[in-house]
């Protein structure tokens, strides 16, 4: 009866343990999961999962892969889906997108919970919206929100509204797609994820910049959002490449260079194919707006063929 109490104690505090970094984990603060491992003998699988969540969104996907094979021999589903999501997310963001492919399931287990449900779902979705199918990566997203809902998942339904308005906004819905991002917005406010919220505010701002890139107020709005230093690393580097672009298409050189200038300054992973690609293509509106179209495509196609 004690080693049942005991037992019982010590999966609590696991439990306890595991929500805790999962906590920082979803407010991006990744070095501190990473760290927080290092102090630990062993983790247990739900623990593992996340600190496998903060290498593969911080590029470092080869400890990413070496946690994903060390702890899904043990056949946990939870560990195994959550694991497999924040592997096609990482690869995705590189620009991986096939090997993130190799990841999805091809159809849904009836065994799983709605958590697992959620996950399969929102990377199904990832998948589909890199690889440009915006329909197949809307209705995923949408499976994605019932399951997180389900499982009253509420970074889950951010994650999900997130998704499903990139792919709306990309498919030419812009007035559906801003509805699901201050959808997403309230729900980051409600868990305390400010980073989350700026960020998501941030992407808002992007595909408005990008719609509309001669309305100055929108640039102003979407450079203090930058400048504000509270969005993720990814999304301050794709702000000021929109802003570059927009620049640039209205003929101011000197704006363009200096917002091209600062998402040059931002470190990203070096296996991050599609910011290269990002900030190739802005940089060479740069240079044709200002004059120096001759050497614009060899500019990108020396990133291309490096990456």
């Amino acid at each position: 009866m004690a080693l049942a109490r005991c037992a019982a104690v010590v999966y609590q505090e696991r439990v306890e343990r595991a929500k805790t970094v999962q906590q920082l984990l979803f407010a991006g603060k990744y070095d501190e999961v990473i760290a927080a491992s290092h102090r630990r003998d062993s983790l247990a699988p739900a623990e593992a999962a996340v600190v496998l969540g903060a290498y593969a969104f911080s590029g470092r996907m080869d400890e990413a892969v070496a946690l994903f094979r060390l702890y899904g021999r043990d056949g946990d589903a939870d560990f195994s889906e959550a694991a497999r999501f924040y592997l096609v997310a990482g690869y995705c963001h590189a620009g991986d997108v096939k090997r993130a492919a190799t990841l999805i399931h091809r159809a849904p287990n009836p065994a799983w919970t709605p958590t697992q449900r959620f996950y399969a779902a929102q990377a199904h979705g990832l998948v589909s919206f890199f690889r440009g199918r915006m329909v197949r990566s809307a209705k995923a997203a949408r499976l994605a929100l019932e399951a997180a809902v389900a499982s009253k998942f509420i970074y889950g339904q951010m994650l999900a509204h997130d998704l499903r308005a990139s792919a709306l906004a990309a498919m030419g819905r812009l007035g559906a797609s801003q509805r699901l991002w201050d959808a997403a917005r309230e729900l980051a406010g409600a868990l305390g994820l400010a980073r989350n919220a700026a960020s998501i505010g941030c992407s808002q701002l992007v595909v408005m910049v990008t719609a509309d890139p001669h309305d100055i107020e929108l640039d102003a709005r979407l450079e203090a959002r930058l400048l504000a230093g509270d969005v993720s690393y990814f999304a301050e580097r794709h702000g000021w490449t929109t802003l570059a672009m927009a620049r640039s298409l209205r003929g101011e050189t000197t704006g363009a260079e200096h917002a091209i200038a600062k998402a040059a300054s931002i470190s990203l992973a070096s296996n991050d194919l599609r910011a290269r690609v990002r900030w190739l293509v802005a940089s060479a509106y740069v240079r044709r707006f200002r004059g120096a179209a001759p050497r614009t495509c060899g500019v990108a196609g020396r990133g291309l063929c490096a990456g």
